[in-house]
């Protein structure tokens, strides 16, 4: 690709500055696994996520719980039981209520649940069960909290996006989670990502072309097509993972065929087409960015970690330490540090 005609179209109708190499830091991203943990004993693990505030990881596995260890020593917390009756497939921490996780599991359910004493001694962290969701007729394969905590959002393969929103009872300051919009789909429904505003919830679908945009508040939809010549409305591969970048500018889109796109957020303008990532139909990429934008870390069927400079779609490096399939690939939320989860059993830190 020539990138000085779509760097220049990019900066002129979005008002973004390119910063060229010269101007940034081209070596911050992970090299090296720094800490690995069969922390699940011998289990599959197939999520993880970095607590927002505290050095905390929450990881899902095939045994049915989520733990909650400090991801710099290894060190379990807590396990959580009885929220799934079938393996954790996804979840996410709230970004404003320190000890609250939202679950999602191949039971066809989601949950949220709230921890206590995450910044106390160990023995006393205790949780609550604060919503079992049981609204879903296949198994939820994501789930999503708005960036305001307001709203989680689930996708499932029973080909539906369902959003529900956090309510407190008048009488008796009860939280709830009340469904507020179901969005049908043509097919299984693979990822969903909120944009960093909040006003946009975007799901991509297997077997279809098209970003869906859903505006908060309205749930309208809008709809881009992710194949380069917007004329073209063929399948050619789905959008299996969307990660935004840090400042939201950017939305990096993993399919099943070979190659991650990034496209300007909100539009279907492609800045970066990352190729040579070993991924198939029946692969599960997982990526995302690092703290700049400079790099993105894809994972692929080769059990490895391939890092793209953004600025030239070049390949950098390839983090090689598992030994089966990447389940999952998260960041640090604030520093260039990614966490891995692998049906190897084990989750490894990487810096």
């Amino acid at each position: 690709m020539n990138s000085f005609p779509v760097l220049t179209l990019f900066t002129l109708f979005h008002g973004i500055e390119i910063l060229w190499p010269s101007q940034i830091n081209r070596d911050d991203y992970a090299k090296a696994a720094i800490h690995s943990w069969d922390i699940h004993q011998g289990q599959n693990i197939l999520v993880s996520r970095f607590h927002p505030t505290l050095d905390l990881i929450a990881t899902g596995s095939t045994d049915r719980t989520v733990i909650i260890s400090n991801w710099k020593t290894g060190e379990k917390v807590t396990t959580i039981y009885g929220a799934h009756i079938a393996p954790i497939l996804a979840l996410d921490w709230h970004p404003t209520v320190e000890g609250r996780l939202a679950l999602g599991s191949l039971d066809n359910s989601a949950s949220v649940v709230e921890l206590h004493g995450l910044t106390g001694p160990k023995e006393s962290v205790t949780y609550d069960i604060l919503a079992q969701l049981k609204v879903h007729k296949k198994h939820v394969v994501r789930i999503k909290w708005s960036p305001d905590g307001k709203h989680v959002a689930s996708a499932s393969y029973d080909h539906s996006v369902k959003v529900f929103e956090e309510q407190h009872s008048s009488d008796s300051g009860e939280l709830n989670y009340v469904e507020v919009k179901s969005f049908g789909q043509e097919e299984a429904v693979e990822s969903i990502v909120w944009t960093s505003d909040g006003k946009w919830l975007i799901a991509s679908v297997r077997m279809d072309n098209y970003l869906h945009y859903f505006e908060t508040g309205t749930w309208q939809e809008t709809k881009f097509n992710m194949n380069a010549a917007q004329h073209d409305d063929h399948v050619s591969f789905t959008a299996m993972d969307l990660q935004l970048s840090k400042d939201g500018k950017h939305l990096l889109v993993s399919t099943d065929k070979n190659r991650a796109i990034m496209y300007v957020t909100g539009t279907p303008l492609q800045v970066r087409v990352f190729y040579d990532v070993p991924n198939g139909d029946w692969s599960t990429p997982r990526a995302t960015f690092n703290q700049s934008g400079n790099f993105v870390y894809i994972s692929g069927e080769d059990k490895n970690i391939h890092i793209f400079d953004t600025q030239s779609a070049v390949k950098v490096l390839v983090l090689s330490g598992h030994v089966s399939n990447i389940r999952d690939l998260c960041s640090h939320p604030t520093e260039d540090i990614i966490c891995t989860s692998s049906f190897d059993k084990t989750i490894k830190i990487w810096q």
